[in-house]
């Protein structure tokens, strides 16, 4: 937390703060964790430091400064090529205090930037991987007891000192322990989110207000992946490619009909006993990794379907089921468990 040291390095004290270096890289969220880093020394100490990108900079400002991301102020303690995806290092030397990670490889950056609705709603897309976001939020977690439990002002938690010191020689590395960390942001009062609050008889405007301050919140949980996974649904136009040609590929309905054309065709059910329908599963998967030889997975992931189309009900999965299987209500249907 935030200790009065004698020959510590000082960030903030006597009204004064430490200046901010920040990352010009393009990838980089550093301006973002210098934000952050501005947010807790004014909440600690009431002070508010000056910050400046790197190319504003012929040379460093006198006196203590905090480098946020890689730059060509941190190359003479660390070449960031060397760390590896996603981790941060916290390094402190007399005058200056190191928060540098790895970058988000550019083809992280542009699927995030780029990704569909589905992806965005649980991920806003500015929401990839930084290492140096995270140095930043570990060091002040870490050393300034700096902590955000949950969304908005009342979740924030920090000391109130005039002086707020750390040790010099700190030399620490952080990587999240899982490479891939999301979580979906339901404040969005639009689609689906507004039909529900609508149901609830809340207005989904007072959510939509609360959509920024969920997205702060995300950003200080460590979200963000360094594997490219897939595992969104990834059978959307199925029915119009393959519907005319190969009906028996999807889920025969209770009353004997495969055709899903009525409802939802992006969320179709298959019928998974379908050798066919296996095969050229299994087909699509192989073309993807050849064409795509550098891909690290390839989602097979079903349409949970709602309660628009059921399970197939034909002879071969239905013997899929326990004989001793009760029937169950689904989307106002009985259907066999």
């Amino acid at each position: 937390m935030a200790i009065h040291l004698v020959n510590g390095l000082a960030l903030a004290g006597g009204g004064q703060a430490a200046s901010i270096v920040y990352s010009a890289a393009p990838q980089s969220r550093a301006w973002e964790a210098a934000r952050m880093f501005q947010d807790a020394l004014e909440d600690i100490a009431g002070v508010w430091p000056a910050a400046w990108r790197e190319d504003e900079l012929a040379a460093l400002p006198p006196g203590v400064v905090v480098l946020v991301g890689p730059s060509r102020f941190t190359r003479d303690v660390l070449e960031v090529e060397s760390l590896p995806p996603q981790t941060a290092r916290i390094i402190s030397r007399p005058d200056r205090l190191y928060l540098v990670g790895a970058p988000p490889a550019a083809e992280t950056v542009s699927r995030a930037r780029g990704a569909g609705w589905r992806d965005r709603h649980y991920m806003l897309e500015d929401e990839y991987s930084d290492g140096t976001l995270y140095a930043v939020t570990w060091f002040l977690k870490q050393w300034l007891a700096v902590d955000q439990l949950f969304p908005g002002d009342l979740g924030r938690v920090y000391p109130s000192s005039e002086h707020v010191e750390v040790p010099i020689g700190l030399d620490e590395t952080y990587t999240p322990k899982t490479i891939f960390r999301r979580l979906r942001n339901n404040c969005s009062g639009r689609g689906r989110d507004a039909e529900g609050l609508a149901k609830l008889g809340l207005d989904p405007r007072l959510v939509r207000d609360r959509e920024p301050i969920g997205r702060d919140w995300f950003r200080r949980q460590y979200l963000g992946f360094s594997a490219d996974l897939r595992f969104t649904h990834n059978f959307a136009g199925w029915w119009e490619r393959y519907g005319k040609d190969h009906p028996d590929w999807f889920a025969m309905q209770t009353n004997g009909s495969r055709d899903q054309s009525a409802e939802n065709p992006d969320r179709v059910r298959f019928c998974k006993s379908n050798p066919g329908f296996i095969r050229h599963v299994a087909d699509t998967i192989k073309a993807h990794f050849r064409a795509h030889p550098s891909a690290q997975s390839y989602s097979i992931s079903l349409n949970d379907g709602g309660c628009h189309m059921g399970f197939c009900e034909c002879d071969a999965c239905q013997a899929l089921d326990p004989a001793e299987a009760p029937k169950v209500k689904y989307g106002g249907r009985e259907r066999p468990s």
